[in-house]
């Protein structure tokens, strides 16, 4: 008879983050005959993830927080301990630092194998920093270990080793790619004439909103009509709306802030643009190219793996606003290139990045482990 693996999945997530929708998509396409999961997440201090457990219950997903009261992880490790022994957990399966940290105390004493999910780092600040670098260095005892992208295997510790550590692509649902309101309102910003150029992400700096505006600086010299919108919210978002207005760009950009539907925006789109220095594999590349958009992005981390250059899209270098710019200009004018690159663009994510491919690997590692669980 064979073993329907028990696995705990502890995440840590506030809102509908990218790793968050790979993991609601595992447990909306997984099958119960070949593995039960549990979604863990965190109250931290009395405060609920409201907004991630408010994507959750859309989605019939139930969740169960675990509760850290002050800053220590002791009691977390000791409930999710708890949980493992009363639900007879056989894997736990971790997205984030503090998942990590109780996933390693969890395989020694439990005895039960990790599963650890590196979606990519930010290098915000350096509390950022060392959680990854500390991170980096917990994954190595893992069992395995997932990565978002090739790229990332020269960044982590171990990452050559490919029994251990595997490559899993984001995927994305073709009929349903990003979340919209449904109320058919027009969003505040979309309003006016004019091509709309929009880019979706936290304003951090290592996403290179930035260089987007400064690139558009340069695009509006030639297109007079074209419109930004940035959709997001994050450290960045006064520097940017300082340099916006260095620009004279006034009336040009809007900053819409963060939202649940950015949906709304990215269907209205003419162009979708991802300036980032730095990235795992960017969920808003598979869904504009899921909506059939034209996409400009740089060419780092594993924006390549999914984007290959005038084939579903234009790569430019990062750090480079007027090659960003020049792209731009480039599919704003010609439009049977957009349309044939967005075209292809679609095709190579149903071909490609389906939930049901990656479910099928994820549910394939759990029987590998719990078939040699000192299999490492």
């Amino acid at each position: 008879m064979v073993m329907i693996p028990r696995v705990m999945i502890i995440i840590a997530a506030r809102s509908l983050t990218g790793p968050a929708k790979g993991v609601f998509q595992l447990l909306t396409h997984v099958d119960a005959n070949e593995a039960v999961c549990h979604l863990f997440a965190f109250r931290s201090n009395g405060r609920e993830p409201s907004l991630f457990l408010d994507a959750a219950r859309a989605s019939n997903i139930q969740v169960t927080l675990l509760n850290q009261q002050g800053k220590s992880y002791l009691s977390l490790m000791r409930q999710a301990a708890d949980e493992v022994r009363s639900r007879h957990i056989d894997i736990v399966q971790t997205h984030g630092f503090k998942p990590s940290v109780i996933g390693l105390y969890l395989k020694y004493r439990c005895r039960i194998p990790w599963i650890c999910f590196m979606h990519g780092t930010t290098a915000e600040n350096i509390k950022v920093r060392l959680y990854d670098f500390i991170n980096n260095c917990s994954q190595l005892f893992a069992d395995r270990v997932m990565l978002v992208a090739r790229a990332q295997r020269r960044k982590i510790f171990g990452g050559k080793n490919r029994q251990r550590v595997r490559v899993l692509h984001n995927a994305i649902e073709t009929g349903s790619p990003v979340r919209l309101s449904g109320n058919g309102a027009t969003p505040d910003g979309v309003t006016g004439t004019g091509r709309l150029v929009v880019a979706v992400g936290r304003l951090s700096p290592e996403k290179g909103f930035d260089l987007l505006i400064d690139a558009f600086a340069e695009a509006v010299s030639l297109l007079p009509d074209i419109r930004l919108i940035i959709v997001g919210d994050g450290q960045e978002r006064d520097n940017l709306q300082v340099l916006a207005n260095g620009h004279r760009l006034a009336g040009r950009i809007y900053f819409a802030g963060y939202t649940e539907t950015p949906g709304d925006y990215m269907t209205r789109a003419d162009l979708i643009v991802l300036p980032s220095r730095s990235e795992g594999i960017p969920n808003v590349a598979l869904e504009a190219m899921a909506l059939a958009k034209p996409v400009v992005a740089t060419r780092v981390g594993g924006t390549p793996e999914v984007i290959r250059h005038q084939r579903e899209g234009l790569l430019v270098p990062p750090e480079k606003s007027a090659a960003l710019a020049a792209a731009m200009v480039e599919l704003l004018e010609n439009k049977p290139l957009a349309e044939k690159l967005a075209a292809n663009g679609f095709e190579r994510v149903c071909r490609h990045f389906s939930p049901q491919r990656r479910t099928a690997r994820i549910v394939d590692t759990y029987h590998e482990l719990v078939a040699s669980p000192k299999n490492s």
